[in-house]
């Protein structure tokens, strides 16, 4: 949930998502939150600039489209000084991780737009993909 994945090299990935399908039992389920790549790229800035909690925050990204990953540099102007943290994460798209998990041995069970359960559409920015371990 709330976009724990996308962190690793594609490999690296794979991996965990082994490890993931290894720890579960049989008939066992797996939900995943992650941001939508159709949603990323029919909305995606390059800058975004906001105030939270009084203190200026900027994000600035860049996507590479060939890599489907997203490098970015978020700037908080505390009280102390600016404070820079550099971001680097891969986005999926639904059929991506869908073939990657089906790969693993996961079954696709479903996927929703939001915790409600509306269906996934090209305007849902947080998908959930839920996976079942096949027995």
């Amino acid at each position: 949930m709330w976009m724990s994945f996308g962190y690793f090299e594609d490999s690296e990935e794979r991996l965990v998502l082994k490890k993931v399908f290894d720890a579960l039992k049989p008939g066992g389920r797996f939900l995943m939150e992650l941001l939508n790549r159709a949603f990323l790229i029919r909305n995606f800035a390059a800058r975004d600039e906001k105030v939270v909690d009084g203190i200026k925050v900027i994000e600035e990204r860049e996507f590479d489209i060939l890599t489907s990953r997203v490098r970015g540099t978020i700037t908080r102007h505390e009280k102390s000084g600016p404070i820079v943290k550099q971001t680097f994460w891969r986005i999926y798209s639904a059929h991506e991780l869908k073939n990657l998990l089906e790969g693993i041995g996961f079954s696709f069970t479903a996927a929703y737009g939001n915790l409600q359960r509306e269906p996934l559409s090209l305007e849902t920015r947080l998908m959930r993909l839920v996976f079942e371990k096949r027995c």
